[in-house]
């Protein structure tokens, strides 16, 4: 599945987006590292939470320039109940 353009694009990154990331290796085709947003690192970088990296699931900061799309799998204007946020 391509999870560039699952759900609903967001204009702005809020905590648990997907992430999509651009392939860090050349030649590694169209799929890039997928996470979960959690904050902003400094004005070049972020926080996400991702699988597969050193054979865990962590938090790992990548560069922003990398993204390449934002999704959030609800429809606009949908809050997630308060003891999920």
């Amino acid at each position: 599945a391509d999870l560039a353009t699952y759900g609903y694009a967001l204009s702005k990154p809020r905590r648990g987006a997907l992430v999509v990331l651009a392939p860090g290796v050349f030649g590694a085709g169209s799929s890039g590292h997928v996470g979960l947003w959690e904050q902003p690192f400094n004005a070049q970088s972020c926080w996400l939470f991702s699988g597969n990296c050193g054979n865990t699931a962590k938090s790992h900061v990548y560069p922003v320039s990398r993204i390449v799309a934002v999704r959030w799998p609800y429809p606009p204007g949908y809050e997630l109940p308060p003891s999920a946020a």
